[in-house]
C-alpha cells in the first residue's frame, strides 16, 4: 500500500468509517486526510489516529502487514462485523463507541446485559 494517508484511508474503508467522521472526531479540519492536499501526518496525529482506529502506528506507517488469517479466538469476528454491517442499531452503537475509553464501553456492555436479563435499572 502507498502513503501513510492512503493506508489510513484503506483501514477506514475496511472498517466502514467515513474519513470525514474520523477527521471530525479527532478535531481535524475537513480534508486533512485528503492525499491530494496533504503529504504526511505528524507523529502526534499518527498516535491519535492509530488509537481511534485501534491499530498500531507501525501499521499506519506500513511497517507491519495486516494478517491474512484471523487468530483462532477471533473466528467469529467476521460474523460480528457482518451483524454490525447489516443492523443499523448495532452500527449506531458501534459508531457511538468509537473513541471512548474501554472502561466506558465495558460499562455500557454491562448495562445492556442487565437490560437483556430484565433489569431495566429502575429499581
Amino acid at each position: 500500500m502507498g502513503t501513510t494517508i492512503e493506508r489510513i484511508r484503506e483501514i477506514c474503508k475496511e472498517r466502514g468509517i467515513a474519513i470525514s467522521a474520523l477527521e471530525k472526531a479527532l478535531g481535524y479540519s475537513n480534508g486533512y486526510l485528503n492525499p491530494k492536499k496533504a503529504k504526511d501526518v505528524s507523529g502526534s496525529r499518527l498516535v491519535e489516529i492509530a488509537e481511534y482506529l485501534g491499530v498500531s502506528v507501525s501499521r499506519l506507517l506500513g511497517e507491519e502487514e495486516k494478517s491474512a488469517a484471523l487468530p483462532e479466538e477471533d473466528g467469529n469476528l467476521m460474523e460480528i462485523l457482518e451483524a454490525i454491517r447489516n443492523n443499523p442499531a448495532l452500527r449506531a452503537l458501534y459508531e457511538t463507541s468509537i473513541g471512548l475509553p474501554a472502561s466506558r464501553i465495558y460499562e455500557a456492555a454491562a448495562m445492556l446485559s442487565r437490560w437483556r436479563e430484565g433489569d431495566n435499572g429502575d429499581s
